[in-house]
């Protein structure tokens, strides 16, 4: 009876850790499926003011989008590392980044100038 006592513990603590082992397989990158994209960040520039002032956004390391609308031409400033900017024209622009180390990153426009949003990069 011990015999079989110790034998079903076995194979439960098996089965427990292939079940465990088995939950682990996606984050591996290979299927993509553990991938998450990140959400567009959108940035109003309208009569000298701009929009969001300094909001803090959760990102992924990988690419980051800006969809810029506005009034008049002018230029962000992302401070990652490397240092990335873009000028934009008047209008609905989409501009990408890629930034590959965690952090924060701020990024800024020196017209007028403000600290637009804070990038906490996982």
């Amino acid at each position: 009876m011990k015999r079989l006592g110790t034998s079903l513990a076995t194979v439960l603590l098996a089965v427990g850790l292939g079940t465990g082992l088995a939950g682990c397989g996606g984050d591996d990158g290979g299927s993509g499926d553990g991938d998450t994209a990140n959400e567009p960040i959108q940035i109003t520039f309208e009569g000298g003011d701009v929009t969001p002032k300094g909001e803090r956004v959760d990102v992924s390391t990988g690419t980051v989008t800006f969809e810029i609308t506005a009034d008049e031409p002018g230029g962000v400033h992302v401070h990652s590392s490397p240092e990335q900017e873009f000028d934009f024209e008047a209008g609905t622009n989409t501009y990408e980044v890629t930034i590959d180390t965690p952090g924060l990153v701020e990024v800024e426009s020196h017209d007028p100038e403000v600290v637009i949003v804070q990038l906490q990069v996982q």
